[in-house]
């Protein structure tokens, strides 16, 4: 494991500029970035996964006079799974997740999220959770996201998030790159040279990263006899179809 101060070491003897007096608010933003998602560079437009260590588990109250209620104030990516009060999940809108609200708008009956009832779709906008119906009695729904990033405020703090393995090469390659970049060297060529060459290390161990994470799959949609949709691995599938 790597602390904040064995971090800012290193950092500060690649930068070599003393009036850099900040590295251990660089070192924060690289890891809220990370934990964040980074854009991959191979073209696919992906974000990096998220950390399996910052995956939560939280309730939040619905309202009775309005169709969202914010999420937990530790919320920070990927709305992944969404449960009633009774112990089954409530789906994502048809063809997306949670975070397509334009389909969640496509698919509720009152275009003005005014339907009262029970909560039979929900989905993300911004930091809070909409839903319709509006239940006449506030529920208590539970959520799964990924969490904010514990900030480092002691030197002998870790980023305990990140694989210990990954920790020097993405925190530091990652702070190195956006220092130069902001132009901590002289000159036009001695920036972009730092810049270009700690991106470099940095998307490398974003790659690692993201092999040694994996990638997390959703349920599998699949029609019955039916015709009917039910959803393979989901709690309850058939309570909100």
């Amino acid at each position: 494991m790597a602390t904040r101060a064995q971090l800012n070491a290193w950092i500060d003897d690649i930068i070599d500029d003393a009036s850099f007096e900040d590295i251990n608010d660089r070192i924060d933003e690289s890891i809220l970035e990370i934990a964040g998602g980074i854009i991959i560079p191979d073209g696919s437009g992906r974000r990096s996964p998220p950390l399996p260590d910052l995956y939560k588990i939280d309730t939040v109250d619905t309202a009775t006079d309005a169709a969202y209620v914010s999420l937990p104030d530790e919320f920070h990516r990927d709305l992944i799974y969404v449960v009633d009060s009774s112990g089954c999940r409530i789906n994502p809108p048809s063809g997306g997740d949670y975070e397509s609200f334009r389909l969640f708008l496509n698919g509720v009956s009152n275009k003005g999220l005014t339907e009262s009832g029970s909560i039979y779709s929900v989905a993300r906008k911004g930091l809070k959770l909409y839903y319709q119906g509006i239940p006449a009695a506030s529920v208590a729904l539970t959520v799964h996201f990924y969490e904010l990033p514990t900030i480092l405020e002691e030197d002998d703090d870790v980023p305990s998030c990140i694989p210990s393995f990954l920790q020097r090469r993405l925190i530091v390659h990652r702070s190195c790159a956006r220092m130069y970049g902001e132009g901590i060297e002289d000159g036009e060529t001695s920036r972009q040279t730092g810049e270009k060459y700690h991106s470099a290390r940095f998307y490398e161990a974003l790659m690692e990263l993201t092999e040694h994470i994996g990638e997390d799959a959703e349920p599998v949609v699949y029609a019955n006899n039916d015709g009917l949709y039910g959803m393979d691995g989901a709690v309850c599938d058939g309570g909100h179809f």
